[in-house]
């Protein structure tokens, strides 16, 4: 029997040409029909584009392998996965973002490893990062060592998640993503982690990264380090959910909020600098800045070496 892999996608405030690049990236897969199927699975969790005539007409006359669903309200991400997963058929599920371009090669290559490596249950790849126009900033790669990535997965991520490939008994195991409004990822890994699961990488770039300056990642650092630390604080996941708790502990301290969006600024223009001793000194002022920069750089340094 064929295997088919589904590939989950939301949409939210992405340019239509961006959304087409994505698309067609899947849809043009090396190996599709002839050694697996694809079926993509789309998410608009943008409820304004259900009146969006370029939009409808578009997904009129795509594919007969794509479905798109539209959310009445505006969802996130995790809940707007968890509703493309539940509308999927395949034996494997696959992530990508609206805004990235996923290398012809991808599935097939991210494929044959998870059968090659019948231990490892989740396989992501590296990334080649580009800018909005896309010019190309630079290459990733993770390894696929799992012992090696083990001790740096409470510092940063260790599988990006776009790239992802996995069994779909892991995310049923998993019982999909949990609510978190950042971080959905970080998350996720770490509960496969405690499953005893395995991950690894493929050690090329196969996807064609976005570095997009509106996206809800980079606009909300804040958000994203205290779901990283609610993470961490609660055992990696393992003591009982409570999305209540968990929001609480995310969305308290407006100030701590407002000097972290500044902080987050001087990190990231220390982070450009070439020189290490001015990269030292922003970092070093972000983290005065803000406590939650403060522990993410510590569990950097703690865990990256």
């Amino acid at each position: 029997m064929k295997d088919k892999i589904s590939i989950l996608l939301s949409i939210y405030e992405e340019p239509l040409a961006w959304i087409k690049l994505a698309i067609n990236s899947i849809l043009e897969q090396e190996g599709r029909d002839n050694f697996f199927s694809i079926e993509l699975i789309i998410v608009c969790d943008n409820p304004s584009l259900s009146n969006d005539t370029l939009f409808l007409e578009y997904f009129q006359e795509i594919d007969s392998d794509v479905t798109l669903i539209m959310n009445k309200a505006n969802l996130g991400l995790a809940q707007s996965l968890n509703i493309a997963f539940k509308a999927s058929t395949g034996n494997y599920i696959g992530r990508m973002d609206a805004d990235d371009i996923s290398y012809l090669s991808r599935l097939s290559k991210q494929l044959f490893f998870l059968k090659d490596n019948e231990d490892v249950d989740l396989v992501g790849a590296g990334i080649n990062r580009i800018n909005e126009e896309g010019d190309t900033l630079g290459v990733s790669i993770l390894s696929r060592d799992f012992n090696f990535l083990l001790p740096k997965s409470k510092a940063r991520s260790i599988c990006f998640h776009p790239t992802w490939l996995m069994k779909r008994e892991l995310f049923v195991e998993m019982n999909g993503y949990r609510n978190f409004p950042n971080s959905q990822d970080f998350d996720f890994i770490h509960r496969v982690i405690l499953s005893g699961r395995k991950i690894s990488n493929v050690e090329e770039p196969l996807l064609f990264y976005r570095i997009n300056e509106n996206s809800i990642s980079l606009r909300n650092s804040y958000r994203q380090r205290r779901c990283q630390r609610y993470c961490l604080e609660n055992l990696y996941g393992a003591q009982e959910y409570n999305e209540h708790d968990m929001k609480s502990f995310i969305n308290k301290n407006s100030i701590g909020k407002y000097l972290h969006g500044i902080s987050h600024k001087i990190y990231m223009r220390g982070m450009s600098k070439r020189n290490n001793i001015y990269k030292f000194f922003f970092v070093t002022i972000s983290c005065c800045l803000s406590y939650e920069q403060f522990l993410y750089v510590i569990r950097l340094i703690k865990h990256n070496n």
